[in-house]
């Protein structure tokens, strides 16, 4: 290989390099807002069930493409786990996707109803860069557990879910209160 070519792959992988690193920084911002940002799903959480001990906060719209990469049966089996443990699950949408996003739930056998999350919440949360649908596990004093957002396929929604019920069963089905 001749010294330019040696400096152009150098030069490629450097630039991946910086690439990924701004892709990392901005993805670890999406966990940096603290509880009162994740107020309205605590709080919604809270009139459904006011011994919540988890809250699974799931967040899709239209475009969300479900069939090619959500393991609907693996959500299911998620919102009776956490009905079984004293926990909820709360579906969100815009506003004009609600009625459809509702329609689709109620199809693929979800007892959740369908809430509005506004776009400025949206916003203070990070999600605005995310695929949707965005899934956030909450513990029972309203911190971020574990988020996820698109899934690539089936599978890997399959693995996601399993990794949050493991994570409720691991604890009891109580979320650690602070020190």
């Amino acid at each position: 290989m001749t010294r330019q070519r040696k400096m152009t792959v150098s030069l490629i992988v450097i630039a991946a390099g910086a690439i990924l690193l701004l892709g990392l920084a901005s993805m670890s911002s999406i966990n940096a807002p603290g509880p009162d940002a994740f107020a309205v799903f605590c709080n919604s959480a809270a009139d459904a069930a006011p011994a919540c001990r988890w809250h699974m906060a799931i967040y899709l719209d239209i475009k969300s493409c479900l069939s090619c990469t959500e393991d609907m049966e693996a959500w299911r089996a998620l919102e009776s786990e956490l009905a079984a443990c004293g926990g909820t699950l709360s579906l969100w949408s815009p506003q004009c996707d609600s009625a459809d996003v509702a329609a689709a739930m109620r199809l693929e056998g979800m007892q959740a109803d369908v809430q509005v999350l506004d776009s400025g919440a949206l916003y203070a949360l990070g999600w605005h860069r995310l695929g949707t649908p965005v899934k956030a596990l909450l513990d029972n004093q309203c911190r971020l557990v574990e988020i996820g957002s698109r899934m690539g396929n089936v599978r890997e929604s399959t693995c996601f879910f399993d990794g949050i019920k493991a994570q409720i069963r691991s604890t009891g089905a109580v979320a650690s209160a602070p020190d």
